[in-house]
């Protein structure tokens, strides 16, 4: 079977160095200078997970449990509290804090919080499994529009929608605004992967029927890289072309255990560790 994050991999460099728009954006480097990215539009991915196909690539390293922690900062403790982050080994939010709040404000895990949002979900596909709604959205409109009042960071990956067959496979949709190709998309696949698989997890535990994760699509409305990044995706382009005649097994990602999804941590996921050189050229943040 072709593996499918490679095959992608490779279509999303050609497609931003050859066709990408150029555009301005709101962020800064941090020496200050105004960054400008390449972007694509309306992208979609699909992998068949329960046919082996893997969404993480190896062309670079992927921290993975630390996507799966993030996860479960937002998903089970449902806060946007920095300190407790960072108890989970995820640093990566320390420029987004607001108004030295300690928080990176009214997004993600507290509109979780706020809203109920997992519990809603949980329940109605518990309840009414073969239903075509189950929808979890993080763009709820009150706490929007308190980030853009604060200037802090409004959701990029913001929705799942999930159906359930009538052998309880589950399908997983992500939709995403906006996505840094290089930086943050590994990892939000990653951490979507496992919310499926936590999700299905918990289904088969609280009806006794076992739920497996069949497919899980993402999509992106704007997929960019940085000015910065070119000579880091062409380093991953050159990488590739080194390989063509050589197979590459790829990191894969299993849940063994059902239960509540509450009561999960990363140590109840099984992932397989591919070696992955380090990127040679630097990957700046932009704020």
């Amino acid at each position: 079977m072709r593996r499918k994050s490679n095959m992608y991999l490779q279509t999303v460099i050609k497609d931003l160095l050859n066709h990408g728009d150029v555009k301005q954006t709101r962020g800064n480097y941090k020496d200050g200078t105004p960054a400008s990215t390449i972007s694509i539009t309306q992208h979609f991915e699909k992998y068949r997970v329960n046919a082996g196909q893997s969404v993480i690539h190896n062309y670079r390293n992927t921290a993975v449990k630390t996507a799966i922690q993030e996860m479960f900062w937002i998903y089970q403790d449902q806060t946007s509290n920095l300190p407790m982050a960072r108890e989970r080994g995820v640093n990566w939010w320390e420029e987004w804090e607001v108004d030295n709040s300690d928080t990176i404000g009214l997004a993600y895990g507290e509109t979780v919080k706020v809203y109920n949002l997992l519990d809603n979900l949980l329940k109605g596909m518990e309840e009414d499994p073969f239903s075509r709604r189950h929808i979890l959205s993080l763009w709820q409109q009150n706490h929007i529009n308190f980030q853009l009042s604060c200037k802090g960071l409004v959701p990029c990956a913001y929705e799942t929608l999930w159906t359930i067959t009538e052998n309880y496979e589950v399908d997983l949709t992500l939709i995403q605004r906006s996505s840094d190709f290089l930086m943050a998309n590994p990892i939000n696949k990653v951490q979507y992967h496992a919310f499926g698989l936590a999700v299905c997890g918990h289904l088969s535990a609280m009806t006794g029927k076992k739920h497996t994760l069949r497919n899980f699509a993402h999509f992106v409305q704007d997929l960019h890289i940085y000015d910065r990044h070119v000579d880091a995706l062409k380093e991953i382009q050159g990488r590739i072309k080194k390989s063509e005649n050589t197979y590459y097994r790829e990191q894969t990602l299993e849940l063994p255990v059902c239960k509540n999804f509450y009561d999960y941590t990363v140590d109840d996921f099984v992932i397989t560790r591919i070696h992955s050189d380090k990127l040679e050229s630097p990957l700046e943040i932009v704020i």
